[in-house]
């Protein structure tokens, strides 16, 4: 409710305000059994109200409720970290829990009345000291002016430095550093911060830093030295411009004693600190926590102080701010059309960014159908309710369910993060997985390789408009996997384009995937955290119309467009193909397009179905057990796995990355089950989700190679080949390509099989010629150029 005062009552009813807070938090009221102790002994009954009654959360209260502390408890707090500062918490200010509700016994109303500000009731000084909290929200930038006029007196009081410094009458002295938060009912979307209606006013706004700049200093007030006189004149500065303003003439005024020349004259040096006041400062860019759109908002904001410290890019936090307006850059000062723009006055919650929170009714909820319903039961409600239309995809459903929780976050120097690479035909269903995970998670994010930088994929150096109107500084700028949240994954879709058009993202990427963590050496140099599992998708690199060739010569990683380097940073890498599927999946796919064209969403499949609320809400609690043992029993399951695969199996071995791998699923799986160790159960899950996966069904596959069955065939071709070329040897030069394969149809060994396909031996052929040149496998075979190959001798 916005009150109406006339200037003079304004001021008045504002110094009345500080008065009373600065006599309470100081220990004005000693005599009367209220000193500083005594208010610092109120804190943690109020703390604990507060929270009961839902004003502040367990997360904000360490930002909160320092304000209701004394004033040497809060300076005391971080005065060896040089960050000595006061808050003002506008709503716990009006609340008052913390002031007792009635006249201590020692008090009378004539002790009030003899007050600076003259309070006629104990009611009336704590109606006056609730008042403050209005005044910081609606009149900021009027009350903190008022409040440097009459803080001096109190401070003095309330700590014996500041005293002293008084007493001694230091010129220099300034204070603590004051922070506002609590604006009551004042909570604003970045959009809405942007508005004209919120200039002057103070507002309550949770964003992701996306971009933040260098450390500047900023002069509140300048001392200029006048070169002929050495007088030096002290010139207030407009804290909210970034023009420095100078003197027009050395001041010859008798307080001053200058010789008067004009400042052309004067040639005025700038004096640092102390003799100057000056303050530390740094802005950066703010958007929505959970961006919806290419044309989100961006809000300019600045921080003072130590609160410079205390921020960095990717971190999602709750500001409080004063929003003002300034012009859009040096060049238009005097545009009337101006940007908009934030003073944080305090912070009352940073993250690196946050989960999906689920309230306690829901979480018991969840809590209870979990425990109603075995592993396999939930298993198998969970893969019918999780992206219902997909039909036929199960082992992938089930892939992508675990990488929801991932593994345990205290694995040591490893990743918990589940990786998974869908490679698949066009039509095979990756892109609505994708958009089912994007609902999952509002905090998802999606980056098309094809238009991918290494700055919008990992980071880089921003590019950005300048935050200062002089220019700014360079600084690295976090890409879409630093600043994906918790619980949330982030697709990099159209993945056969990561190295093509000049750019060359997999070597960072591999970084990103596997280490977590990505050094950034250009113009400048640090690192960004990458802490988040990435769904990798890919069609042929051939384009749309184009499909995987499994019995290709070519392996599939490069049907992908996919490094082998990348390729082994994925902990699941599933090949979707569009074949072999049955005549039942096919009427229920085209049903499921059918259904959703006619608005329906479409559901499958007997029994219980859950709806996408309550899986995602599922998925978020299931990731609360963040730390998980894997049972003796368990290790020993995957361990004879893993050995008998590396060992005893007969075909491909599998790699031995698999095991963390493993470790990840088996851990996630225990999650799933809403359980902090994992026991034999959760292990075999694990095992068949694999076992399903490019890993285990072709392990050479994942590191660059055509697998076994493959290989052999591409050993007969070679040696058809052979054959060939004894029995009938061109007279000169070599052979076309494409009379190649009619050779190796004439002298293939039909006890060997179905002679190869045209393009099967056509590929086999430019490879041999390729690995002839680095080892001698293929013996003295070559290319001589325009289509022909053949052997040397």
């Amino acid at each position: 409710m916005v009150m109406n005062f006339s200037a003079s009552q304004l001021s008045l009813s504002i110094q009345r305000s500080l008065h009373a807070y600065f006599m309470y938090h100081s220990g004005a009221f000693s005599d009367f059994g209220m000193n500083q102790e005594y208010v610092d002994g109120r804190v943690e009954e109020a703390g604990l109200r507060l929270l009961d009654e839902g004003h502040i959360d367990p997360i904000s209260e360490v930002y909160r409720v320092r304000s209701m502390n004394s004033i040497r408890a809060q300076v005391l707090e971080h005065s060896e970290a040089g960050s000595e500062y006061i808050t003002l918490d506008c709503q716990i200010i009006e609340l008052a829990y913390h002031l007792p509700q009635f006249i201590p016994e020692e008090m009378t109303d004539e002790d009030l009345a003899d007050l600076p500000s003259s309070f006629t009731t104990w009611d009336d000084f704590l109606a006056t000291y609730r008042r403050l909290g209005y005044h910081l929200t609606y009149h900021y930038e009027r009350t903190m002016e008022e409040l440097r006029n009459c803080q001096n007196q109190h401070l003095a009081r309330a700590h014996w430095h500041y005293g002293e410094q008084l007493q001694n009458n230091n010129p220099y002295f300034r204070g603590p550093e004051y922070r506002v938060t609590g604006t009551t009912e004042r909570d604003r979307a970045v959009r809405q911060c942007l508005e004209s209606s919120e200039l002057g006013l103070l507002v309550r706004v949770r964003g992701q830093i996306t971009n933040i700049s260098a450390k500047r200093t900023s002069f509140m007030e300048t001392a200029y030295r006048c070169s002929r006189c050495s007088t030096t004149q002290r010139i207030p500065q407009n804290e909210y411009d970034d023009q420095l303003i100078k003197p027009a003439s050395c001041d010859d005024s008798d307080m001053v004693g200058g010789c008067g020349v004009p400042a052309r004259d004067a040639n005025f040096q700038i004096l640092e600190p102390p003799e100057s006041r000056a303050i530390t400062i740094r802005r950066a860019l703010l958007q929505e926590e959970w961006v919806d759109s290419s044309d989100s908002p961006v809000l300019l904001i600045e921080f003072r102080g130590s609160v410079c410290e205390e921020v960095d890019a990717g971190q999602v936090v709750t500001f409080v701010g004063y929003i003002r307006s300034r012009p859009a850059d040096s060049k238009s000062r005097s545009d009337r059309n101006r940007e908009v723009y934030m003073i944080v006055t305090g912070i009352e919650r940073n993250e690196q960014s946050r989960d999906i929170t689920v309230d306690d009714s829901r979480e018991e909820e969840i809590m209870q159908w979990a425990s109603s319903h075995t592993f396999s039961e939930k298993i198998e409600i969970l893969t019918r309710s999780f992206c219902p239309e997909i039909v036929g995809r199960d082992k992938v459903k089930h892939g992508l369910m675990l990488q929801q929780f991932g593994g345990s976050q205290g694995a040591h120097e490893l990743r918990s993060d589940i990786h998974i690479f869908v490679f698949g035909d066009p039509g095979t269903g990756k892109s609505v997985l994708a958009r089912y995970l994007e609902d999952i998670h509002r905090g998802t994010r999606y980056v098309s390789a094809e238009r991918a930088t290494k700055a919008g994929l990992v980071a880089g150096i921003s590019s950005k408009a300048e935050m200062f109107s002089g220019g700014d500084k360079r600084v690295i700028e976090p890409g879409a996997m630093a600043l994906t949240p918790p619980g949330a994954v982030c697709i990099i879709d159209e993945a056969q384009f990561l190295d093509s058009g000049g750019r060359e993202l997999s070597p960072q990427l591999n970084t990103a995937l596997e280490r977590q963590e990505v050094p950034v050496e250009m113009t400048l140099k640090g690192k960004v955290a990458t802490k988040c599992p990435v769904l990798l998708i890919a069609n042929p690199k051939k384009g749309d119309s184009a499909k995987f060739d499994p019995d290709s010569m070519v392996p599939l990683s490069d049907q992908a467009g996919i490094k082998k380097s990348t390729m082994t940073r994925g902990d699941l890498v599933y090949f979707l193909l569009d074949y072999g599927v049955t005549e039942d999946e096919e009427m229920l796919r085209a049903m499921s397009i059918l259904s959703k064209m006619n608005g329906l969403n479409p559901t499958f499949g007997e029994g219980d179905t859950l709806d996408l609320t309550f899986v995602s809400d599922f998925f978020a609690v299931g990731r609360t057990f963040s730390s998980v043992s894997i049972s003796d029993e368990a290790m020993s399951t995957l361990a004879k796995d893993q050995v008998f695969k590396r060992v005893s199996a007969s075909g491909e071995k599998v790699s031995m990355r698999r095991v963390a791998s493993l470790a990840r699923l088996t851990q996630a799986a225990a999650k799933l089950d809403f359980k902090t160790v994992a026991d034999v159960e959760h292990a075999e899950f694990a095992l068949s989700v694999i076992s399903a996966a490019q890993q285990d069904i072709s392990p050479e596959s994942v590191d660059g190679g055509i697998g076994e069955k493959n290989r052999k065939v591409k050993r007969l071709i070679f040696s058809a080949i052979e054959d060939a070329w004894s029995a009938e040897p061109p007279t000169g030069g070599g052979w076309t390509i494409s009379s190649i394969p009619m050779y190796v149809e004439k002298y293939w060994n039909v006890a060997d099989g179905i002679a190869p396909t045209h393009s099967q031996v056509t590929e086999a052929v430019k490879s041999f010629s390729k690995e002839s040149e680095s080892s001698s496998v293929h013996g003295p075979w070559r290319s001589y150029g325009k289509g022909n190959y053949g052997f040397d001798n």
